[in-house]
Parts: C-alpha cells; sequence; structure tokens
C-alpha cells in the first residue's frame, strides 16, 4: 500500500520547571495511510468545540500510534492493542 509521507520533529523546549532545554530536536519519517490534514480539517468541522492544538495533538499521536499498531499487527505486543484502535478510530472518524 503506497503511503503518505510525513516528517515529524520534537522540540524540547522547556523542562517541567520551566527551565529552557538546548538539545537537538528528535526527528523521524512517518508514514501513514491516511492524509493527516485532510483527516484533522474533517474532525475539526465534527468537533468545533475542540480546540484545534487538542484535536492537532490527539490526532496526530493517535494516527502515529496506530500506524505502528497496523505495520506490527503480526507481532504480539502490538496485536493486543488492534481491536481497541479500530474502534478508536471508527468512533473519530465517524462510523459510531
Amino acid at each position: 500500500m503506497k503511503k503518505h509521507q510525513y516528517r515529524i520533529t520534537v522540540d524540547y523546549l522547556a523542562d517541567n520547571s520551566g527551565n529552557l532545554v538546548e538539545v537537538l530536536p528528535l526527528v523521524f519519517e512517518a508514514p501513514n495511510h491516511d492524509n493527516l490534514f485532510e483527516l484533522l480539517e474533517k474532525v475539526k468541522q465534527t468537533h468545533p468545540d475542540i480546540s484545534e492544538q487538542d484535536l492537532s495533538r490527539f490526532l496526530i499521536g493517535l494516527k502515529l500510534f496506530g500506524e505502528v499498531i497496523l505495520e506490527n499487527r503480526h507481532n504480539p505486543f502490538f496485536a493486543r492493542f488492534s481491536p481497541m484502535m479500530k474502534e478508536i478510530m471508527m468512533t473519530l472518524k465517524g462510523g459510531k
């Protein structure tokens, strides 16, 4: 299956005491079968009561998590999450 290609960058800005942190960002490739930008727009339209930042954080985290589960579905560790992930995604995409 051809996938959309994304690059995720995580910048560590400050520790839990508010001190600035200077470390190299964490950068990795994250292919996904969904267009994350289109999906985010759809979810924003159906849930206007939730902030865009919260929806973005939730959706991107969930989709990164879900794609790893899907790609590793034959691994016993990841396979345990598959039924829950399917239910969450159906709810997110409006199937429930």
